[in-house]
Parts: structure tokens; sequence; C-alpha cells
């Protein structure tokens, strides 16, 4: 595959992809994660009909995010991850963002 097909693929498909892995992971820095691996597969596969393109993306995006996220839940459940809330000392900012 060359550059120029890769990039028009990643053109129409890339909004998606990241979507279904964001859907999935509810974390925008691991979907764009899942969808840059997705991407790099794609490129390094040998042949893939045209009319499959679309659903082997997707496919792949759901299946990473899936594995991804039992990964962190079964590390969570271990206790190598710690999850924390940071709460707000500044009263005056409401929770829009807005001063009050």
């Amino acid at each position: 595959m060359n550059w120029e097909s890769l990039k028009q693929v990643y053109d129409d498909h890339h909004e998606q992809v990241l979507h279904v892995a964001f859907d999935i992971l509810q974390d925008y820095g691991l979907a764009e994660d899942i969808c840059a691996e997705v991407f790099v597969e794609f490129y390094e596969m040998e042949n893939l009909a045209e009319w499959r393109v679309k659903g082997w993306l997707l496919e792949r995006a759901r299946k990473k995010a899936v594995r991804s996220l039992k990964k962190f839940s079964k590390k969570r459940e271990q206790g190598l991850i710690v999850e924390y809330k940071v709460e707000r000392k500044d009263k005056r900012w409401g929770s829009n963002g807005k001063e009050r």
C-alpha cells in the first residue's frame, strides 16, 4: 500500500475508528492510541478487499478497545492502578467552568 492510499483511507475513516474506541474506553487519549495502532496494522496488511476496509477498521478498533479495557480492569482489580479525584479548592468557579 502506498502513502496516498493510506492517507485517503485514514481521512475517510479515522473519525469513525476513534469514535468506536472512545465509546468503549471513555478516554480520548487511549482511543487515539487504539486508532493509531489500527491504522498501522492496516498499513502493514498485504491484501484486503476494498469493500471490507471500513468494516475491518471498525471491528479491529472495537476488539482492541475491549481488550485494552479488560487489561485496565484486571490491573485495577489487582491494585496496580489507583484512581483518584482532584477536588477544586477554589469555590468561585462553577461546575460549568465559568466564574460565579
